[in-house]
Parts: structure tokens; C-alpha cells; sequence
């Protein structure tokens, strides 16, 4: 089984923070295992703890440049921009030649600290107004690109996924 792509990664630490944020029982923990589960599905295992330090890093960041009700369109902004661009002005090719763009990749590519970077460095130039916002409306979880995940996107945190 191939690795999952950095992109896909770095989209579903968003969403464990963006539920995190999102509801009143939120918990980074029982989110983690929910997309780590979700992962395992289709690409080589990722470490739940991987996703929660990650995710809380994210979170450190959102409260040390106090982006308060920001936090979560900043957090769907940076989930699209992963997915359309590889870099600044770079478009991702959707439709690749051979394959799918979900299609795992031969080694892994997800490194420790890398999406919090990825995400700081966009904040920063979305700030500065290098980079766009995604449209009004835009959820990763209603995207056709993301088509195999929508149902683990909107699938609650279970109980047994906090212990």
C-alpha cells in the first residue's frame, strides 16, 4: 500500500482542527483517530498522535496570532489552497495523465512539522494578500476532487474514538 500525499495530509489535519474548533465537545484526540482510521483506509497507516501533535501546532499558531473567529475560514482557505496548488501560483494538476490525484505515492511525504510551516507561510501570504480566499460556500467536504473522503469528512467522532 502507497503513502498518502502531503496535500491530502495536510487537509485532513484541517479538518481535525476545523471540528475541533467547530463543536462544543470538540476533541483534537477523538478527530485524529477519525482521519488516521480514514487514512489507513486507503493509503499506509498514519500514527493518530502524528495528526494531533500536528493539529495542535496549528492550533498554538491560530491563538499566537490571535485569529480568534478567523481561525476556521483561514483553516478552509488553506484546505482548498492544498488542493488546488502545489505551491504560490502553481496549480495542481486534478486530472492527472496516469492515475488519480488521490492515488498514493511511493515514499512518504509527510514530515514532521512540514504542514505547520506550509500553514504559517500561507497565513502569512494570504495576509498579505498573495494568495486567495477559497469561494463562499467552499467545504472540502462537498469538493468532487475529495469525492472518497466526504463520508468520513462528515462522519461524527465516535465515543471509541477517544480512548
Amino acid at each position: 500500500m502507497g503513502f498518502c500525499p502531503s496535500f491530502v495530509f495536510d487537509i485532513f489535519v484541517s479538518k481535525t482542527v476545523i471540528e475541533y474548533l467547530s463543536s462544543e465537545t470538540g476533541s483534537l484526540e477523538g478527530s485524529a483517530k477519525k482521519f488516521s482510521e480514514g487514512i489507513s483506509a486507503k493509503y499506509a497507516e498514519v500514527d493518530s498522535n502524528v495528526i494531533q501533535e500536528t493539529a495542535e501546532d496549528i492550533v498554538r499558531f491560530l491563538a499566537e496570532i490571535e485569529a480568534g473567529e478567523d481561525s476556521v475560514s483561514l483553516l478552509i482557505d488553506f484546505c482548498r489552497y492544498r488542493l488546488y496548488f502545489i505551491g504560490h501560483a502553481r496549480e495542481r494538476k486534478l486530472k492527472p495523465l496516469f492515475g488519480d490525484l488521490l492515488d498514493p505515492v511511493k515514499e512518504a511525504e509527510i514530515k514532521l512539522g512540514e504542514t505547520v510551516k506550509s500553514f504559517k507561510a500561507f497565513v502569512f501570504s494570504l495576509r498579505s494578500n498573495n494568495e486567495g480566499h477559497a469561494p463562499a460556500g467552499w467545504l472540502p467536504e462537498t469538493d468532487e476532487n475529495l469525492a472518497p473522503f466526504h463520508d468520513l469528512f462528515v462522519k461524527p467522532v465516535s465515543v471509541s474514538d477517544l480512548f
